[in-house]
């Protein structure tokens, strides 16, 4: 246990002192006076040229199209700004960019937006006008331009390129007053300090054992059962937090005698009640811990020769307290937990010392609210 706790603890500190970028989601660009083919085309630079800002973690195209074939989402007629946010929920990405490109005459306008997908809001949008331009200078220079204005960077001109001399104007000819464009604001992902709502639903499997054994008492060599629940998690900045939820757990195990020799087997169901603090790196990531109370609900035992119920005051203390620690990643709606439990006060009524350890493994699928 010391070393996986350590084990543990190294990570975490690790992972704190990563510089994570925001995670984002290139949408399917729009437009007028080109085909289909030509759009997709674009589309796919403009998230080349995400990429190479090296601003943002920018979520593979093939990534896309599984995530909404699995929820069965349908791309057709999704235009408006809703339809986007809710396919950046269905992503688990903080931004989505949606943009179009349209050919009027001779000019081609490139027009982006990035969208936080928590609050619904525009918080960038850029244009980039192209006059007198072929479709491959749109290709390699105006999805580039538009592309760095969303990220914040500033347009450099080329090293080879020396101001010209200026030649000097006659009295009589009025100086014509040059202004330069605004600054590049830089890209900053805006704090959220509001509160942040998801519930979801899991089911696992796990294992436990008792942590000792002495020469008189018995021991749980091996026990293992089921689990199913309700969890919430309610944020309150990007990476803390509350994550509160109702679970029911049994576990079938095998007790031994100071031989070695199984002599019975029982049966207990729990109702659980943990509530923990989550740690978000990413969207993908977390990790969390905290106190759980169990309740006694009901229980069973069967030896070779006879068999019973517990009763509540009988041998089974009807409340149980654990400290556990663990670890989710998430790949879109659903995510692959575990989790590490040590009992704080003993299982059975008349001796302190049958407390167990347990081992989680959980599948489980989370919704945005």
């Amino acid at each position: 246990m010391k070393n996986l706790v350590l084990f543990i603890s190294f990570l975490f500190i690790t992972l704190l002192q990563a510089q994570e970028k925001p995670n984002i989601a290139i949408l399917e660009l729009e437009g007028s006076g080109m085909s289909e083919q030509d759009l997709q085309g674009l589309t796919n630079r403009l998230q080349t040229e995400f990429f190479k800002t090296d601003k943002f973690t920018v979520l593979e195209r093939s990534k896309i199209n599984e995530v909404l074939e699995e929820q069965q989402f349908q791309m057709a007629g999704c235009t408006d700004l809703a339809c986007a946010i809710e396919i950046g929920r269905l992503l688990n990405v903080e931004y989505v960019v949606i943009g179009n490109v349209d050919k009027v005459a001779s000019i081609y306008s490139v027009n982006l937006r990035l969208v936080d997908v928590s609050t619904g809001e525009i918080i960038k949008n850029e244009f980039e006008d192209c006059p007198n331009c072929s479709l491959n200078e749109v290709f390699l220079r105006a999805l580039k331009n538009a592309t760095h204005k969303i990220a914040g960077i500033e347009k450099k001109p080329p090293v080879s390129e020396a101001p010209k001399p200026q030649k000097p104007t006659p009295a009589s000819t009025v100086p014509q007053t040059q202004t330069k464009p605004p600054p590049v604001q830089p890209f900053v992902r805006r704090p959220k300090y509001y509160p942040r709502f998801l519930m979801g639903y899991f089911m696992g499997i796990h294992l436990s054992g008792s942590v000792y054994q002495d020469d008189y008492y018995d021991k749980i060599e091996h026990a293992g059962g089921l689990s199913a629940g309700i969890t919430y998690e309610i944020g309150f900045t990007r990476h803390i937090y509350l994550k509160p939820e109702l679970v029911y757990a049994n576990r079938k195990g095998e007790i031994k005698d100071y031989y070695g020799d199984t002599y019975k087997t029982d049966m207990i169901h729990y109702l659980h009640i943990p509530l923990l603090f989550s740690y978000h790196f990413n969207s993908n990531f977390s990790l969390f811990t905290g106190p759980s109370f169990g309740f006694f609900m009901a229980g069973s035992w069967e030896t070779d020769y006879d068999e019973g119920e517990y009763e509540e005051d009988e041998l089974i203390n009807s409340q149980l307290t654990r400290m556990i620690i663990g670890t989710e990643a998430r790949f879109g709606m659903f995510y692959l937990g575990y989790r590490y439990a040590l009992d704080l006060t003993s299982e059975d009524k008349y001796d302190d010392k049958m407390r167990r350890q347990i081992q989680f493994l959980t599948l489980g699928m989370m919704f945005i609210r």
